[in-house]
């Protein structure tokens, strides 16, 4: 079906039949969410069924943790898959500029709004490995597509399309299992007011409908600071804690510590 609506309206959407280039536009951009929405599903489907036999096979031959995370993500981008996703990607900003649609779009959308600290990074391969005790939004630079989503950031709003990741990029094929949001900014002045007025503050982030999203500054939980402070006590009393070692030699045999 999908197909078969592409062989019908994208000819005559790019010679503008319809009734102006805005309609044409909104056309060609709703053919684009659909593949998109397609593309999404398929990748999804592939890591549901290659990714535990993946893991379970490089596992058996020792093969290293890095080589089978990526493993899925490297045969998709071996098919047609691939081809199509940096097709729309290309597309995405020139029908958002004609439609004039708004300013994000939703990588791996949410349906409920998340709380967290507004972080500003200059790029994802900055904060790999790290673990955010607090729950994190992250505004960052460049999204390659081959980083992981650290622990603790519930979402990351990439500043500029032209450093965001495509839909079937490891970080976003990630971003969608584990149900963290993922978007890019269109409108570089849209990612300056928020780096301006949110940076470092308790935000609430909101996906609607419309495929627009809104960042306001919320009060952050109380429940969370104790949590947060209790974490650290234990944390602080556990690196002051004495191991006491009992080494008796019951066995009368040789000890090497």
């Amino acid at each position: 079906a999908l197909l078969a609506d592409w062989t019908t309206f994208a000819d005559s959407c790019s010679q503008t039949r319809w009734n102006s280039p805005e309609e044409s536009a909104l056309l060609l951009k709703a053919l684009c969410d659909r593949t998109s929405r397609v593309v999404g599903e398929l990748s999804d489907k592939c890591q549901t069924m290659m990714g535990p036999k993946a893991a379970f096979l490089g596992a058996a031959i020792d093969a290293p943790k890095k080589n089978i995370d990526v493993f899925v993500d490297e045969v998709l981008r071996g098919t047609s898959l691939m081809a199509v996703s940096l097709i729309l990607q290309r597309m995405e900003p020139v029908l958002r500029d004609l439609a004039h649609l708004p300013p994000w779009q939703m990588i791996s959308p949410i349906d409920k709004p998340i709380k967290g600290v507004l972080q500003l990074i200059d790029k994802m391969t900055g904060v790999q490995g790290e673990v955010f005790h607090t729950p994190t939004i992250l505004l960052s630079g460049a999204v390659s597509g081959e980083e992981e989503v650290p622990d603790g950031v519930l979402g990351v709003l990439v500043r500029s399309a032209k450093e965001a990741p495509d839909i079937l990029s490891h970080c976003a094929v990630r971003a969608r299992n584990f149900g963290v949001l993922l978007c890019t900014c269109f409108d570089p002045k849209i990612s300056e007011k928020l780096a301006a007025d949110f940076a470092n503050q308790w935000v609430e982030v909101r996906c609607k409908a419309d495929g627009s999203l809104t960042v306001t500054a919320c009060e952050k939980p109380a429940s969370l600071e104790a949590e947060q402070a209790k974490a650290e006590a234990e944390h602080a009393k556990a690196a002051q804690a004495e191991v006491k070692m009992n080494l008796t030699d019951d066995l009368k045999g040789s000890w090497c510590v």
